[in-house]
């Protein structure tokens, strides 16, 4: 069984529940970016200004946390599928609190935050699910 775009964006939590023809609309209007890292590659630092949300789509990232006191660093294996902060996209702290390396070959989808906050917004079902997945974290 092939797996289409559209199959792929569908799985992520963010878009469940958006009917594929509200998904081909959302794909006329948002500018996707798929991207591709290699192993050891680093994704985003800690401390960068979180502008876009980034789903891991495949392969798996380390999320490394460096201690205030710059003492010890906290590491975290993250498979897919993973929404890297979607909770410093938007709020009072906008930038990463972890840095993220791919431990594999891994691919992601990047959506910048105004295209987010003008366009995604408008979907009752995008608003809910990313309510759900900040909550959840």
């Amino acid at each position: 069984m092939t797996f289409t775009m559209y199959d792929t964006l569908l799985q992520l939590p963010i878009f469940q529940g958006i009917s594929r023809s509200d998904l081909t609309i959302i794909l006329d209007k948002v500018k996707l970016e798929f991207l591709k890292y290699e192993a050891g590659e680093k994704i985003v630092s800690q401390g960068e200004r979180c502008d876009a949300l980034y789903f891991l789509l495949n392969g798996e990232m380390i999320a490394q946390t460096l201690s205030s006191a710059s003492a010890f660093t906290f590491s975290e294996y993250l498979p897919a599928p993973y929404v890297i902060e979607p909770s410093s996209l938007f709020g009072l702290h906008n930038n990463f609190a972890c840095s993220y390396v791919a431990s594999s070959e891994v691919n992601l989808l990047k959506i910048n935050k105004w295209y987010i906050y003008s366009e995604l917004s408008k979907y009752d079902i995008f608003r809910i699910n990313y309510l759900n997945i900040i909550s959840t974290r």
